[in-house]
């Protein structure tokens, strides 16, 4: 049937029309059995045709589901391995969390019980501060009405300029006790006081007046310039003991620069004398670095720095040097806690040091260096027995003293000049023996001899 059926896709119209006007012929019977046939023929092929292709298309589904089933497969187990990775990173985690969340608790109780202590340790702490400060002020009350009641009494404007030059002299001599202090309150154009040592000549007055008056501030200038103008002081200081007005309409601390040097007035000593101390070691200062200044102008950066300066560390020392002067009139208990302090200059130093470096125009250092370094060979030498002949470099760095530094500030030399400036009668073993001599007691009342001329009544005082 299938031959037939191709050979007859192959006839033109006119044999397949040939072919029905002759099967039209054929008896109906045969004709019908024919059509039969036929017809069981092709659903006979194309039933063998539909099963070939079913195991066909069944073989493909197959090999397609094996395909996707070992695909799956592949895909199930990375998933696995990958939910168990997680699982174990995740367990860590969990571990990791738990372990720091105990400490951060442990911490936080930690710190609960510290703060705790804390806050009970600072309660008792404030509750003996409360008392002591009660204590402290009772009697601080009761001292300075005590003080107030002989003060009156005692303190009448006729003694008050001697009872404020013993304070100031007591505390100088006892805080620059290496320096000489003269009283010269009863020489003409001198001043109260004179103090010096190898570098510093200061000339200070001092006043315990409730008011400084114009005529005041005229005579110490005229005392100052006539002192500089001889040559004999190279820096004052003006001393207020009460809190009074100074110059420029000012009150506790005011520098100025005038006759070529420093000038310093300090007011309201009274309430804090350590002032005192501050202003002489801040004009020690300026001279041993050897300022010079001379028609300066007060508008200029360099005075205008150095005012600025002065007066901050003026109001810091005024500070806590008052703290220190409350607590030491206050009790017994806090004098000792103060006495345990020193009140170290290294502060100041340092920033003079500064200073000193952005002006190096307005001082001679390496002078001043020289000077200081010779003077401390010097201190250190011995006072008897020793010769100029014995200035020997060797001898000297027996004492700790660098050669090299020597040399720098002039050598064996200089330090042997100026020994026999300070030890004029020891530069022979002759004149050895006779200061040996002269040094043993005497029946007379000699008096040293005053470092510059003054009456035969007032005589220097070696501190």
């Amino acid at each position: 049937m299938y031959s037939f059926t191709s050979t007859f896709n192959n006839f033109s119209q006119d044999q397949i029309h040939l072919l029905q006007d002759e099967f039209q012929q054929i008896p109906e019977e045969i004709r019908f059995s024919l059509l039969k046939s036929s017809i069981q023929n092709y659903k006979l092929i194309k039933s063998s045709q539909i099963h070939h292709n079913q195991e066909d298309i069944q073989k493909i589904i197959s090999q397609n589901i094996n395909e996707i089933n070992t695909k799956n497969e592949q895909i199930i187990k990375d998933y696995q391995n990958q939910i168990q990775n997680n699982s174990f990173k995740l367990q860590l985690l969990q571990q990791k969390y738990d372990i720091e969340t105990k400490f951060a608790h442990d911490n936080y109780n930690n710190i609960l019980s510290e703060k705790k202590k804390i806050e009970i340790m600072y309660s008792e702490e404030k509750n003996k501060n409360d008392k002591l400060l009660a204590e402290i002020n009772n009697i601080n009350t009761s001292f300075c009405n005590k003080f107030d009641t002989l003060h009156n009494k005692m303190f009448s404007s006729a003694s008050k300029g001697s009872i404020g030059e013993n304070i100031v002299e007591n505390f100088i001599n006892t805080h620059f006790s290496l320096f000489q202090l003269i009283n010269t309150s009863a020489l003409h154009s001198r001043g109260d006081f004179f103090l010096t040592n190898n570098t510093l000549k200061l000339l200070i007055e001092n006043k315990n007046m409730s008011n400084i008056r114009s005529d005041d501030i005229d005579k110490f200038y005229r005392d100052v310039k006539i002192n500089v103008d001889s040559g004999s002081i190279n820096a004052a200081l003006f001393i207020s003991l009460n809190d009074t007005y100074l110059i420029n309409n000012k009150k506790g601390f005011v520098f100025e620069i005038k006759y070529g040097i420093p000038i310093v007035f300090i007011g309201n000593v009274y309430e804090n004398i350590y002032i005192i101390n501050y202003a002489i070691k801040i004009l020690l200062y300026l001279v041993e670095n050897g300022i010079t200044i001379n028609n300066i102008d007060h508008n200029d950066a360099f005075f205008l720095d150095i005012t600025s300066l002065l007066t901050t560390l003026h109001d810091f020392y005024n500070e806590i040097t008052q703290n220190d002067v409350k607590e030491k009139k206050a009790a017994e208990a806090v004098i000792e806690c103060i006495k345990n302090r020193s009140l170290s200059m290294d502060f100041f130093i340092k920033h003079f040091s500064n200073f000193t470096s952005k002006y190096p125009s307005y001082f001679n250092k390496s002078t001043s260096n020289n000077h200081t370094y010779i003077q401390k060979i010097l201190s250190t030498l011995p006072k008897s027995n020793f010769y100029t002949k014995d200035i020997t470099y060797k001898r000297l760095e027996e004492y700790g003293f660098d050669k090299d530094t020597i040399k720098s500030v002039g050598g064996i030399d200089a330090v042997k000049e100026a020994y026999k400036q300070i030890n004029p009668d020891w530069n022979s073993y002759t004149a050895y023996k006779k200061n040996e001599l002269s040094n043993q007691p005497s029946t007379t009342n000699d008096q040293p001899k005053p470092i510059f001329d003054l009456s035969t009544s007032i005589y220097p005082r070696k501190i």
